[in-house]
């Protein structure tokens, strides 16, 4: 019988291990860049930068039909190679120059003040950036280890311009060029990381024919981020920027964590398709992404809502106090999206791209139908409302379209979150006015975590001996 001792770490383990510690650090630097930003700016600012941005990944999204996505899928099967890569990379550019100078020409005309309008021109350069990003390879190659690299060296630009040239309410266009320049630096990072892999060779070969296919990707990839960024747009153009200031800073705290989803989801779909190549069975994969979801979102958002006016105030200042109940409610998407992650990257991997889009369809009309209603009334509140109840109508959505595994996967997954939840909750609660009950909650956290086996101590120190090894080339 083989010994279990000397079995080599899961992949996915690995490249959790690797991912995760640069998103740790990642995290952290940009929640302390952000948070420098927010205090430097003051809400209304801070408001208006938050708009632009909002606006900007909306632009970037139109150069990005679904077509990394789609790479990131035909690569992990083995389809594809150079010659994909540089028709994506040249459709990009293409879509990306003619979107980005078309907006930054309308939104530059319609703002009045010189710095605004500078602004504008700034941030609208990251759409190239994003363009020309490539990021998706180094997750199609399970490069996990450069993607930690181009995380933390985006976060350390950011965090390092805050800290250093934003100080006052004059620095929007300063701010703005943090922003930029965190973004071109990830771009930067990431092409030094697939080298010269036809990436660097852009081509518009058959270029309709490529779009066709991606279109339900990229439909269903702008319809999620609706009910990501149509929030802080409609409250920008229905309410006051300082209460968007309130709300970005709110979601400032909450954005990583969703990423963390997506990043862990992207890391999976390459196995999850090649499993599926191969004919055998997925499930564990699966479940395994379940138990670790569901045992990391709801003790976050239990000890978010418990700690909200403590963690505002640490992080972004008393002026920011307001911003504590939107972030209350808008902490428990993590839920959300950690449930419905695993469902959903199983669902590309299955190729059913169109009811993946429809899904997401349904989750921004959901969500943009109750923001016109709410945001009127209930401001940022509302704004919170919404974005929790189109999520609730994904997960459902997803679970539905799964059925053949989700539910039982998902009982499994909750059986180990809820407990580790309440004992979270229970740590902090007495402490809950106090910085204490994040210390408190922490170690709470990791306790519980050990005592359910979640994560067991050879597991880890496996995946840890070969996520810091030398990491082998794709």
């Amino acid at each position: 019988m083989t010994s279990t001792t000397n079995a080599e770490p899961h992949p996915l383990a690995v490249g959790l291990v690797r991912v995760l510690t640069g998103r740790a650090a990642s995290m952290a630097l940009s929640f302390m860049g952000w948070a420098l930003i927010a205090r430097g700016l003051g809400p209304p600012v801070f408001g208006y930068l938050q708009f632009g941005v909002s606006v900007t990944f909306y632009v970037a999204f139109l150069a990005d039909p679904g077509l990394t996505t789609l790479g990131t899928r035909e690569l992990a099967r083995a389809r594809g190679g150079p010659a994909l890569l540089g028709r994506i990379l040249g459709i990009r550019l293409l879509l990306a120059g003619v979107v980005a100078g078309g907006a930054a020409a309308v939104l530059a005309a319609s703002t009045s003040g010189e710095d605004e309008r500078r602004a504008w021109l700034v941030l609208m350069s990251t759409v190239v950036a994003s363009a020309a990003n490539a990021v998706w390879i180094l997750r199609a190659h399970n490069r996990s280890a450069a993607l930690a690299v181009v995380d933390v060296a985006s976060a350390a630009v950011l965090f390092g311009g805050a800290l250093l040239l934003v100080n006052s309410e004059l620095d929007l266009l300063i701010a703005a060029g943090v922003f930029a320049v965190a973004q071109w630096t990830a771009t930067a990072m990431s092409l030094r990381g697939v080298g010269d892999s036809g990436w660097l060779r852009p081509g518009l070969r058959n270029s309709l024919a490529l779009i066709r296919r991606a279109a339900p990707l990229g439909v269903a990839i702008l319809a999620i981020n609706v009910y990501y960024y149509a929030d802080s747009v409609l409250l920008g153009l229905l309410r006051t920027p300082e209460e968007v200031g309130f709300y970005g800073a709110a979601y400032k705290l909450v954005l990583p964590w969703l990423a963390v989803a997506g990043t862990v989801g992207l890391l999976a779909m390459p196995q999850l398709a090649e499993a599926l190549q191969r004919g055998s069975s997925f499930e564990p994969l699966v479940r395994r992404l379940s138990k670790l979801s569901m045992s990391l979102a709801i003790p976050v958002a239990v000890g978010g809502t418990i700690a909200a006016p403590t963690l505002i105030a640490l992080v972004f200042g008393v002026r920011y106090l307001p911003a504590a109940l939107p972030f209350s409610i808008l902490i428990w998407s993590v839920v959300t999206v950690f449930a419905n992650a695993p469902f959903g990257f199983l669902l590309l991997a299955r190729r059913r791209d169109r009811a993946y889009m429809f899904i997401a369809l349904a989750g921004a009309a959901v969500n943009i139908a109750l923001n016109l209603v709410l945001i009127p009334t209930a401001g940022m509140i509302g704004a919170a409302i919404a974005t929790l109840s189109a999520e609730v109508v994904v997960l459902g959505a997803m679970l539905w379209t799964t059925r053949d595994v989700s539910l039982r996967v998902l009982v499994g997954g909750l059986l180990y979150g809820v407990p580790i939840g309440l004992v979270t909750g229970l740590a902090m609660w007495p402490v809950r006015d106090s910085v204490l009950a994040l210390v408190t909650g922490s170690l709470a956290f990791f306790g519980a975590c050990a005592l359910t086996g979640v994560v067991r101590p050879g597991e880890v120190r496996q995946a840890l001996g070969a996520a810091f090894g030398r990491e082998r080339p794709a």
